[in-house]
């Protein structure tokens, strides 16, 4: 079974250099957040800094142009850079299946690892320049780390790697900030020892503040304020969530208020005109908000992205619409299944803070159904599901012979799917 699994791996890899060599002629043309990302990293590559189209930039994090800038050569090739995100996508595959061995047995990260591997959208995520390929690269970094701490509770160094990780993924999508008070709690129910967690928590604060620090400095110096990491989208796609709308306007700028804001005002103050209109729609009609939030929700797992990464090559483009229902029922079929592993993976380690962090991680991501109009919110939240669902096969050994014998031809204990942890390690 093993082998098996590794194939599987090796497969995947082979899929996403494949699916890499086959976006390369596309370009990357204006419109979109790839453009805005792809010019910024051309700027940065040139010693222009951090603008776009010759002004700082506020609205996106910093961390993601960096990586284009460096992966992409001298030109920032689309093409390298495209390359570059399908290694960035095997390290994710990697990272699943340490993760999944350090959390739950080396079976469970072998499963973890296969079912990422062959997972559609994550095969053609890094053909797409927007940020979730590396996102999702950052985030089980941060799961890593945050693991690690939870394996050696004594340790000093590990909460400092732990905060300085969480304070890179911010930096790439701002999003994840509160979730630290999450892993926080989660650390604290782990550490039974209150003085340690007492020198540990301002440990991981600092090492994550002195990393977000080196950012804030310079939009101080560049626009004179303290900016979080990114200001002037939110309030914009807050505003067409507070109408109701489970889509954004393709082109997004093309309707008032937001083409008069857009065009009169700078991004600085994005936020703050167009989240007041939007307040004033939720406040005016807050049981449609809430209803479009629900239907948000269900948009952003239902509509697999791969249907948009498809459409997003012109020779596939034609395919991708006559075949877009029977797309979106697989992604839905096999994302349903992932769920209901995932779910039995949790179930059966629920005490461990590893499965209570990825959950609590997962479950985070529906955070985005009150503003998210863009189904890609959702790309990076399935590697973390996978490792839970790479447990739940494992678990679901213990009812079913076959899968049993499938565990134990990896690895596994005879008589257990995998050992039982002791309730401070992970």
């Amino acid at each position: 079974m093993r082998k098996i699994l590794l194939c599987c791996v090796a497969a995947g890899l082979v899929l996403r250099l494949a699916a890499a060599f086959y976006y390369c002629p596309v370009e990357i043309f204006g419109g979109g957040d790839d453009f805005v990302y792809h010019e910024a990293a051309k700027s940065i590559r040139t010693g222009r800094g951090f603008t776009f189209q010759n002004k700082p930039v506020s609205e996106r994090g910093p961390l993601y142009p960096l990586f284009l800038a460096a992966a992409g050569g001298p030109e920032t090739s689309a093409c390298r850079l495209r390359f570059a995100q399908a290694a960035v996508s095997a390290a994710v595959v990697g990272l699943a299946w340490v993760i999944g061995n350090l959390a739950f047995g080396s079976p469970a990260g072998l499963w973890a690892a296969a079912l990422l591997s062959l997972n559609s959208e994550q095969i053609l995520l890094p053909t797409s320049l927007y940020t979730e390929c590396f996102y999702s690269f950052l985030l089980l970094l941060t799961a890593l780390s945050f693991l690690r701490w939870m394996k050696e509770p004594g340790s000093i160094l590990l909460p400092a790697v732990s905060g300085a990780v969480l304070a890179l993924t911010v930096l790439c999508r701002s999003f994840i900030l509160p979730f630290g008070a999450v892993m926080l709690a989660i650390a604290a129910y782990g550490i039974r020892d209150r003085r340690l967690l007492l020198r540990q928590v301002p440990v991981f604060l600092l090492a994550a503040g002195l990393v977000l620090a080196a950012w804030q400095v310079r939009n101080y110096s560049v626009f004179g304020r303290i900016l979080p990491t990114e200001a002037g989208l939110m309030g914009p796609v807050l505003y067409y969530a507070s109408l109701g709308r489970i889509n954004a306007p393709e082109d997004e700028d093309s309707e008032e208020p937001f083409k008069t804001v857009a065009a009169t005002l700078p991004p600085l103050e994005w936020d703050r005109v167009m989240g007041g209109y939007a307040l004033d729609n939720i406040a005016a009609r807050p049981l449609r908000y809430l209803a479009s939030s629900l239907e948000r929700g269900w948009h952003l797992w239902s509509e697999t992205y791969t249907a948009y990464l498809l459409y997003y090559h012109p020779a596939l483009r034609d395919f991708a619409l006559r075949r877009w229902r029977e797309i979106r029922f697989a992604g839905d079929i096999c994302f349903a299944g992932l769920v209901v592993l995932a779910a039995l993976g949790f179930w059966h380690k629920r005490r461990e803070p590893a499965a209570q962090f990825l959950a609590a991680l997962a479950l985070y991501f529906n955070l985005y159904a009150f503003f998210a109009v863009f189904v890609r919110f959702g790309a990076p939240a399935p590697p973390l599901i996978s490792i839970l669902a790479g447990a739940g096969i494992c678990a679901a050994g213990a009812l079913f012979p076959g899968l049993r014998r499938a565990g134990n031809s990896t690895g596994a204990p005879s008589g257990k799917v995998f050992p039982e942890a002791p309730r401070k390690s992970i």
